[in-house]
């Protein structure tokens, strides 16, 4: 029976506990505000199955740690159940920068440095964002203007030609109708001698 009990135990598959790679390191991490950027950590055996891990944080000015909430939507860590502990965090802000402590024990850790550069994003849109609109508008408006301006320039010289015809014609039309008013009379002198008739000839 003994015999038994000892096969069983061989044969059964044995779960270790997790030993960190790089166990006690630091690791150094830079991103930009807004970036989303994880934090590397993982046991030396993908089978292996951690108990407990925690994230903690460091924010450099103090020695507190603080933990870190991973239940919340910008941290989230990896599958534990393959041995991978890192943490994903998105959209980091300025307040992400500190040391963070990868743990499954009191003496099993890995540190990373984070690094966050860059200012916060503002929620306000910039004076530049808001002049862009305006400049573009303004140049659209005055190409508009311009082009019409030359369009008109280009049909002014036709015009005068056009009016000078009209007044051309019209004052042809005129003429003539003051011709068809006028009436001619001719006035014709004669100088003939009355012709006397004779009275003896007169019976």
């Amino acid at each position: 029976m003994l015999l038994g009990f000892s096969l069983l135990l061989v044969m059964l598959p044995v779960t270790k506990g997790c030993n960190l790679n790089n166990n006690k390191k630091i690791f150094n991490i830079s991103a930009h505000v807004g970036d989303t950027v994880l934090l590397p950590c993982s046991c030396t055996d993908p089978q292996s199955q951690s108990q407990k891990v925690t994230w903690k944080k460091n924010h450099k000015l103090n020695s507190n740690w603080v933990y870190v909430p991973t239940l919340e939507i910008r941290f989230q860590l990896s599958n534990v159940q393959n041995g991978n502990l890192s943490l994903l965090i998105s959209h980091l802000t300025a307040e992400d920068d500190g040391l963070y402590r990868c743990s499954t024990s009191q003496d099993l850790f890995t540190d990373i440095n984070l690094s966050v550069k860059g200012e916060p994003v503002s929620a306000e849109p910039s004076i530049f964002m808001i002049l862009i609109p305006v400049v573009l508008l303004l140049l659209s408006l005055g190409g508009v203007i311009l082009w019409r301006y030359r369009a008109r320039k280009q049909l002014t010289p036709n015009c005068k030609e056009l009016a000078g015809q009209k007044n051309e014609e019209e004052a042809q039309r005129k003429k003539q109708e003051m011709q068809d008013d006028v009436m001619y009379t001719t006035v014709v002198y004669t100088t003939q001698i009355p012709k006397l008739v004779s009275t003896k000839e007169s019976t």
